[in-house]
């Protein structure tokens, strides 16, 4: 019976949509956050909303002409690149295209030069956020060809995209950068920049 009265206290919750538009996701936020402290005197909705967004703001990684901007913590890094519900390679995209000044070509799949997920490029990823380059940022991608038998111009010898996730490929990543010293970020850069131009050259390890 006391939990049929709680029950009949609170509002009941709508299923959560699938929300792109950010005006529509904050005003998403706001009415459940009302609902949320219907119920509780001391809660004030307003200000648990501009908490949440506040601490989301702060996870937030900005870019400038395809570069990470700064400052940024390592930590703010990883959490960023360790979100599901964001699409890291149509970013990767965007910044690529934003650096070059050049379309995106035809067929291609933006590919992350240290791995976004994969297990075996963990060392990567530590060497590149205490660089404070962040996973997407343009240093750390280039385009290779979607499918087997496509061929991007002028890169006739660049690898599909798929295969090459390999622990041959993560370990040679990782080769290249290991005794680049966490100070030199532009040094970390130059050195992700040679991986880029060995893979479109075709004769990066894989």
């Amino acid at each position: 019976m006391e939990e049929a009265i709680l029950a009949s206290n609170h509002p009941k919750l709508a299923p959560p949509a699938t929300l792109t538009d950010p005006a529509e996701g904050m005003m998403d936020l706001t009415t459940r956050i009302n609902q949320i402290a219907a119920n509780d005197r001391q809660a004030n909705s307003y200000e648990i909303r501009n908490a949440i967004v506040l601490a989301e703001n702060k996870q937030r990684v900005r870019y400038q002409n395809g570069v990470t901007e700064l400052p940024i913590s390592a930590q703010q890094l990883l959490a960023h690149a360790r979100r599901t519900d964001y699409n890291h390679r149509r970013r990767l995209a965007s910044n690529l295209v934003t650096q070059s000044g050049s379309p995106r070509p035809a067929q291609a799949c933006a590919h992350h030069i240290v791995a976004l997920r994969d297990e075996q490029a963990e060392p990567s990823r530590k060497k590149l956020f205490d660089w404070f380059i962040a996973i997407n940022d343009a240093d750390n991608g280039v385009f290779l060809p979607r499918r087997a038998g496509q061929s991007l111009a002028g890169h006739p010898a660049a690898p599909q995209h798929g295969p090459i996730h390999t622990a041959l490929y993560h370990a040679s990543v990782y080769a290249r950068l290991r005794l680049v010293p966490k100070t030199e970020a532009q040094t970390g850069r130059s050195r992700l920049r040679g991986i880029k131009a060995d893979l479109l050259a075709g004769v990066f390890p894989w």
